[in-house]
């Protein structure tokens, strides 16, 4: 019975490191997903307690995970000085199944079409799309404007929904 009062807690990363970046994604097995500002990513396990660091020292994990229609994956961005990068991590071993480089630094999290195709806004306007193994779809720069700091959002027709400025940006 949630009653207000905190049940668990965990300590992440290092004694400088944050998780105000990234929201937790949780697995209809009760694992949690979650990243820090310092790289580590984590599976916890909310009904034993267990922490696994999947890895860490990638770049700081500037979005939210999304895990994907069938559960068996999890994705992630990660910004480096060199650049940004989606990662998916399998679920059942916490392996790294592939990984992309992407066009600019994304605060947003992945999108997943009912498809199982991955979208990703960059900060400096591009919206990236793979396929399920990580190969690229197809990407396409919005116009020109402020940085972009918002996730897709995908209609149930497969429109995708990208705010940039004060436009609103509904693209196929």
């Amino acid at each position: 019975n949630p009653n207000g009062t905190v049940w668990q807690s965990y300590t992440l990363g290092d004694t400088n490191d944050s998780v105000h970046y990234s929201s937790a994604a949780i697995s209809s097995n009760n694992i949690a997903y979650v990243g820090t500002s310092h790289g580590y990513f984590y599976a916890i396990d909310t009904v034993t307690g267990l922490v696994t660091n999947i890895f860490s020292g990638h770049g700081s994990i500037t979005s939210s995970p999304v895990i994907g229609q069938d559960g068996t994956t999890v994705y992630v961005c990660i910004a480096s000085y060199s650049g940004a990068t989606l990662y998916a991590v399998d679920t059942s071993t916490t392996n790294i199944t592939w990984n992309s480089a992407l066009d600019g630094y994304a605060w947003g999290s992945p999108a997943i079409d009912s498809n199982g195709n991955i979208y990703v806004v960059t900060t400096n306007g591009y919206i990236d799309v793979f396929n399920s193994d990580g190969t690229p779809r197809w990407n396409y720069a919005l116009p020109s404007g402020g940085d972009v700091w918002a996730t897709p959002v995908i209609g149930v027709n497969g429109t995708i929904y990208i705010p940039r400025d004060n436009i609103l940006y509904a693209i196929r």
